[in-house]
């Protein structure tokens, strides 16, 4: 598993005008994978970081085929000094199957909330899920996966049950129309995670998906507090290519039930109090079973809708999103933020 850096602009140390093997870009090697049956590894998309809003990039953050979720240090002058952080020891250390394919979502957290206070560092939240989807064959994967939320403050996680707080999840139904019913799930909304314990500090949570082949390949998305991620569940058939899934939306900082309203449970095409769970007060409901769209994609918000593409084909040949409104917040108005002056080129 190994994070390549390729200067597009030409600027790479030797860099002649022509590729250059070795030269013309920078590779960063985790150390872990070999050629060996078994062993084999790689790293998949990264997300970077600007930590400390200089607009240059400080940190990257990638999963890789084992189950290891990496942080490079990219914050030096010189490339020379680029190099796996945390002592070169992953910020996750793989817990059995669980590979992380799908690029990590990287927030800056609300640090009052969490007892913290902004000098942490990097202190930034990292969130992800794990599982594959790469070839046909993996659609027959059934191994358990999980989502996670790491707060990075310069501390491996090697011990996921100790360093970490399980989130429950359950799963209940709710009657949509007479004689049908709706998939969601519940998490505990008010889990307490002791981020600011001077002796057994906490660093995030995680949460087991249950779903026999559920697993989450798409990157996650941020808004208001709300982490918003899609898992899949292929069909096992052979002459199959279809499936279901999940879309979820969780707190950030423990994994819980969103108090506002995130899902149109009971398909009225509004988001409502008749959709909140009714078991955990006026908090609404962590998940909503997409069934008969197919497999659905990452979430994508725009505004105060979230969108999901999903693998369903209509019969004329159109794919069927999946929409879903948000509850709209009164946003106060804001002046100018910042300005920007363009300065003529002198000859």
């Amino acid at each position: 598993a190994q994070l390549f850096i390729v200067y597009l602009d030409g600027d790479a140390p030797g860099a002649d005008g022509k590729w250059d093997l070795g030269k013309d870009y920078i590779r960063i090697a985790t150390g872990k994978g070999s050629a060996e049956v078994g062993l084999r590894n790689g790293l998949f998309t990264p997300t970077i970081v600007d930590v400390n809003g200089d607009g240059t990039i400080d940190r990257a953050y990638a999963g890789d085929l084992q189950g290891n979720l990496w942080a490079f240090d990219l914050s030096g002058e010189s490339s020379g000094s680029w190099q796996v952080a945390l002592g070169k020891k992953p910020l996750l250390k793989a817990e059995g199957s669980r590979p992380i394919t799908a690029a990590p979502l990287v927030v800056r957290p609300d640090y009052r909330a969490m007892g913290r206070t902004p000098k942490d560092m990097p202190g930034l939240m990292v969130a992800f899920g794990t599982g594959r989807f790469l070839k046909d064959r993996d659609k027959v994967y059934t191994e358990p996966q999980r989502f996670y939320a790491i707060y990075d403050r310069g501390v491996p996680i090697k011990k996921v049950k100790k360093q970490l707080v399980k989130q429950p999840l359950k799963q209940s139904t709710v009657k949509t129309e007479p004689g049908e019913e709706r998939k969601i799930r519940l998490t505990k909304g008010k889990l307490k995670i002791a981020y600011n314990n001077p002796d057994f500090p906490k660093y995030g949570w995680y949460m087991n998906l249950p779903e026999k082949g559920e697993r989450v390949v798409s990157e996650a998305k941020f808004a208001r507090g709300v982490v918003y991620f899609n898992s899949i569940v292929p069909d096992i058939s052979v002459c199959s290519s279809g499936g279901e899934g999940w879309e979820m939306a969780v707190k950030l900082l423990n994994g819980g039930n969103p108090k506002a309203g995130n899902h149109d449970v009971n398909e009225d095409e509004k988001v409502d109090g008749d959709d909140a769970a009714k078991e955990d007060g006026d908090e609404a409901p962590a998940g909503k079973r997409l069934e008969g769209r197919g497999m659905p994609t990452g979430p994508m918000l725009f505004g105060d809708r979230r969108f999901t593409a999903t693998s369903k084909v209509d019969a004329d040949g159109s794919y069927l999103p999946e929409t879903t409104a948000l509850e709209r917040i009164e946003r106060e108005k804001q002046g100018r933020l910042s300005w920007e002056e363009l300065q003529p080129r002198l000859k």
